[in-house]
């Protein structure tokens, strides 16, 4: 009490100001990036093998506005709690207990908080409009983030900074369940650097959404061609290499794998299996023009992790049908696309115990071309007469590789 008897800490009412208010434009935004976004596929989502741990995202803020923005923020919202409740998204921690956050390297202050049973958690520093602190509303039990910029202020003339954030995924995570993260930018202080939010209000960006699939795993069909150029003929003989990738500390089961091989080819068997131990249950005649139903090549597996890759050798043969027609116009002599799809199946049981074993499978299509020429160029330097490697002064040797099909 005062020495009058008056409370002062008694909160007087606050009247905003008749007069105009001075409108500023200062636009927070923040872009999410994962560690292996395809810009061309979709910039708002990615792809991680289940469970997976230490995975590097990157938040990029900038002020697309016209008004330098003061105390900028961003707020990066997680969504920790998974199907189960236990088994969603963190944050990476280092070995002294503090966020796996960084800006050029160096670490950058978070706060940490989740949302209470209504939806609510008190904002570190933010005000909203009227002064008071602000309230961020998610989904309760959730993870906000809150991240401070190394900035006092940020204005749309500064370049678009990068913030490192990693993030731990649980290995017990239901494989159907992507992950949705979500960031806001702000400035706490709005766009003037005094705190008189009933003149200058703070100001609060749009949400960016990033979703994160999870992957099981997956199979692939790669081939050793040069640029995927078949010459025809069997004195171009090709290996194709079918591969199963499965994420770490994951197992697959009863996993048979099934290549249906196109009519173009002609299989020449020499099978080879690394990474676990397979049975090959039927395969195309080995010299032969691959013709169904003889045209798959299928092996089982009992148990698949990690990496397992299965290898054989093939030639592009110029008559798929053993019909008069060939792969290849004899009078153009233009490339065919030749295509084959395997497939992968097994079963699988979550490393969560109260999740049951389901099916699953996946597919993969090669295309290459069945060429009745071929040409490769390649150079390497030849004579290095300035520092090691290439620069100015030094000579290059180029090579031009040529191959011409044995029925042209």
């Amino acid at each position: 009490m005062a020495a009058d008897g008056s409370n002062p800490f008694v909160r007087v009412p606050r009247f905003e100001p008749l007069e105009d208010r001075i409108v500023l434009d200062g636009v927070p935004e923040v872009t999410i990036t994962g560690p292996t976004t395809d810009p061309l596929v979709d910039p708002d989502s990615d792809t991680i093998d289940i469970g997976q741990q230490d995975v590097p995202f990157t938040l990029t803020f900038d002020n697309t506005g016209t008004d330098t923005g003061y105390v900028p923020y961003i707020d990066l919202f997680l969504p920790g709690l998974g199907s189960d409740g236990d088994d969603g998204v963190s944050l990476d921690l280092l070995p002294d207990g503090s966020p796996n956050i960084t800006f050029l390297g160096e670490p950058v202050e978070a706060t940490e908080l989740v949302f209470d049973a209504s939806g609510n958690a008190v904002h570190p520093f933010a005000l909203d409009a009227a002064g008071d602190p602000f309230i961020v509303t998610g989904t309760p039990g959730e993870t906000l983030v809150v991240i401070e910029l190394p900035y006092g202020s940020f204005s749309p003339a500064n370049p678009a900074i990068d913030i490192e954030v990693v993030l731990d995924f649980s290995p017990e995570a239901d494989l159907e369940d992507p992950f949705a993260l979500q960031a806001i930018g702000g400035f706490a202080l709005g766009c003037d650097p005094l705190a008189n939010p009933l003149t200058d209000p703070p100001v609060r960006g749009a949400v960016e959404d990033f979703t994160v699939i999870q992957e099981l795993f997956e199979v692939r069909k790669l081939n050793n061609i040069p640029e995927s150029d078949a010459i025809s003929g069997p004195n171009y003989p090709y290996e194709y290499t079918l591969q199963i990738d499965v994420a770490p500390g994951q197992t697959l089961s009863d996993f048979t794998l099934t290549d249906t091989l196109p009519p173009e080819i002609v299989y020449l068997g020499n099978v080879s299996i690394t990474g676990a131990a397979g049975t090959i249950v039927t395969e195309p005649p080995v010299g032969a023009l691959v013709t169904a139903p003889d045209n798959q090549l299928v092996i089982d597996f009992a148990t698949v992790t990690d990496v397992v890759n299965v290898t054989f050798e093939f030639y592009v043969n110029d008559d798929p049908s053993n019909a008069a027609e060939p792969v290849i116009d004899p009078a153009t002599g233009d490339e065919v696309d030749v295509t084959n799809t395997v497939t992968g199946a097994g079963t699988w049981d979550p490393v969560d115990p109260d999740d049951p074993t389901v099916s699953v499978s996946d597919s993969a299509t090669d295309i290459i071309q069945a060429r009745s020429l071929a040409v490769q160029k390649s150079n390497v330097i030849a004579v290095d007469n300035q520092a090691s490697g290439t620069s100015p002064g030094d000579i290059f040797e180029f090579t031009l590789d040529v191959q011409v099909s044995d029925y042209f």
